[in-house]
């Protein structure tokens, strides 16, 4: 990601002058912008103030010198590491995914420690621009970016996460136990809701010449009147 995103992080107090101006001598020659020079310090800024304001306006003159300020705030508070950590569990990557351990599993179904080097370059060239170098969406543009095999970047494919008890969520989200909350644990048994999810497909096979075509189970611990299935 250093190597993708900011060559000279570990060398700059949030702002690279080098980067600056190698940007607006080619921006000028281009006549338009073709080139940014955000750092990885610079980049985190930004997704701050974008979950700490996400009704606000970007853009502006002024902006991108509340953006420098807030650099270098950072790096006289945080080591570079942990400015590198907070940017890797956050940045985004297009299709609702944010941070490097989301990226992995979403686009290759595995955790970050299983990527190979090559789909670590994959990942590493999206959040420039994830709507053209996204590996699922277009596998040549992120293979050519990444300089790696095209084979590699055609693995992807987006992760379809399980939906558990979907009954039982939509009635917690329905209820009150949920109201300013951001988690709720649940009394769930997760092999017996799985077992009576069996049993009941079967009886609903079974049942099929009765016209019966719904079951339900809901499971109770008798003494406190946890939920255990649903």
């Amino acid at each position: 990601f250093i190597q993708a995103e900011d060559k000279r992080f570990y060398f700059h107090c949030g702002v690279d002058l080098f980067s600056v101006i190698g940007a607006a001598v080619q921006n000028a020659k281009a006549g338009r912008t073709v080139r940014g020079a955000s750092t990885i310090t610079m980049q985190l800024v930004k997704i701050i103030d974008a979950q700490q304001n996400p009704n606000a306006v970007n853009g502006g003159f002024s902006k991108k010198l509340k953006d420098v300020f807030n650099a270098f705030r950072l790096e006289a508070r945080l080591t570079k590491n942990q400015i590198l950590e907070l940017y890797l569990n956050n940045v985004p990557f297009g299709l609702n995914v944010e941070g490097v351990t989301s990226a992995a599993r979403s686009f290759y179904g595995c955790d970050l420690c299983d990527l190979s080097l090559e789909e670590q370059k994959c990942l590493a060239v999206v959040p420039r621009r994830p709507s053209l170098y996204n590996p699922v969406l277009n596998p040549r543009e992120c293979a050519l970016r990444a300089q790696v095999p095209l084979e590699v970047a055609e693995k992807a494919e987006l992760y379809s996460y399980p939906f558990l008890l979907p009954h039982y969520v939509e009635y917690l989200k329905k209820s009150d136990k949920l109201v300013q909350k951001k988690s709720y644990i649940t009394t769930i048994d997760l092999g017996l809701q799985q077992r009576a999810e069996e049993f009941l497909r079967t009886a609903m096979e079974q049942a099929q010449g009765a016209r019966i075509s719904n079951g339900a189970v809901l499971v109770l611990n008798n003494q406190n009147g946890d939920i255990l299935t649903w």
